[in-house]
């Protein structure tokens, strides 16, 4: 289904649609695994903390239509209807990237997170799957991914090789950066 939405921007108003799936119509074979981790409180009051101690930024970055950046598995086919207006009348489209709005979505950008950090030499922290540290001493470079959002912190030469590596894996039109943030929610 399409979702229509007003944003109220600095330059004026805008118009802003997007197609959106409708995973309360998805049938179970389609989402047997719909997890996707979140960093738990506990855990993002540490990253703070350990940023603190080691005198080190923290940037935080924001990617723009992050689902659809997410391969859905190839063992499982996803059809739509086509959007109102399309000159076919009766035709379906087949999803290969995840759509918002599906149960499986969260998880399949998790995965994608974590292949490309992991090949970029992070290691996944072991109690909590959605911080990746990089360093064998102090200072440490540290990620942490909240579904969408994204906060680094690390010698700032590190910090610019990870928004380097977002930059090539989603263009950087599509990533936002909020420079030496100081809140996370």
């Amino acid at each position: 289904s399409w979702v229509f939405d007003l944003k109220d921007e600095h330059d004026g108003l805008r118009y802003k649609a997007r197609l959106a799936g409708g995973g309360h119509r998805q049938e179970l074979h389609t989402w047997e695994e719909c997890y996707s981790p979140g960093m738990d409180w506990t855990s993002s009051k540490l990253f703070f903390v350990m940023a603190t101690e080691m005198g080190t930024a923290i940037i935080a970055f924001d990617i723009k239509q992050a689902y659809l950046f997410a391969d859905i598995d190839g063992s499982i086919e996803i059809y739509i209807a086509l959007p109102p207006g399309f000159k076919q009348p009766g035709m379906v489209g087949r999803l290969l990237r995840s759509l918002y709005g599906f149960k499986q979505s969260g998880r399949n950008f998790y995965k994608l997170m974590k292949c490309l950090l992991t090949e970029a030499g992070f290691r996944q922290h072991p109690y909590n799957p959605c911080v990746y540290v990089r360093g064998v001493s102090a200072p440490y470079t540290i990620v942490a991914v909240q579904v969408d959002d994204i906060l680094v912190t690390g010698p700032d030469d590190d910090i610019l090789q990870v928004q380097q590596l977002l930059h090539d894996r989603f263009g950087k039109d599509k990533i936002k950066i909020h420079a030496k943030t100081s809140q996370f929610m």
